[in-house]
């Protein structure tokens, strides 16, 4: 059980210590999507002192005029679906919900926005690796760049929001360990390996595009 809150706030603003409540919910709302309100909402519930999970229930959704004003924000698209999702889920949360408007006031519910499928591609992402150990690992990253990071014992993933170069410190991870690393497209699904070479453990990587709409994960498994 839990408490649905108004936009912009959590359940555990209010009710995180009774004995009822069984998770978080965030409710990030149709005004935000963005990379402060995953780390101030998401963040501080997952490092409270009394642990309950966090859910992120109620996101931005896809094919939504942002802030009910189309004509000067647009709308929620795709990419604003994955950001909403890596954000979340590399922030601490247990889970993700998915929502579209044209599904869910019935505008045209036979339509198949792109966010229904990339939604799949982040569950069996998550579902490739151990549940139980995961935990946020901002600390593999020298620099941010809304970039977030997760890593279980034997695994690191990076989300890169928008691409570009960033720097990861592999340090992190046990000093006997070599390293095997992988772009995921998540707009595809596609995965591919990539060869990087990792003499001094600062590795500098650059996934294959940047901008808007060009999230990219690095997946990094560790063997002795």
């Amino acid at each position: 059980m839990t408490f649905h809150p108004p936009a912009g706030y959590s359940s555990s603003q209010w009710y995180h210590n009774t004995s009822w409540l069984d998770f978080n919910m965030i409710h990030t709302g149709q005004c935000e999507n963005s990379f402060d309100i995953y780390d101030r909402l998401t963040g501080k519930d997952y490092n409270r002192e009394e642990v309950r999970p966090v859910l992120t229930g109620n996101p931005c959704y896809e094919n939504h005029a942002v802030c009910n004003q189309p004509d000067s924000l647009g709308y929620f698209d795709d990419a604003d679906i994955r950001r909403a999702i890596y954000w979340s889920l590399f922030s601490g949360a247990c889970g993700h919900t998915y929502g579209c408007t044209d599904v869910w006031n019935t505008t045209n519910p036979d339509k198949t926005p792109a966010g229904i499928k990339q939604v799949g591609h982040a569950r069996r992402l998550w579902e490739r690796f151990s549940w139980d150990e995961r935990i946020p690992a901002q600390e593999l990253l020298t620099s941010s760049n809304q970039a977030k990071a997760l890593k279980g014992a034997n695994y690191g993933l990076i989300y890169l929001p928008y691409g570009g170069e960033t720097v990861i410190d592999l340090n992190r991870f046990a000093s006997t360990q070599s390293f095997q690393f992988e772009w995921m497209n998540p707009r595809t699904g596609e995965i591919s390996a990539i060869d990087i070479q990792t003499p001094d453990k600062q590795v500098k990587v650059n996934p294959p595009s940047s901008g808007n709409g060009n999230d990219w994960i690095l997946i990094i498994t560790t063997k002795q």
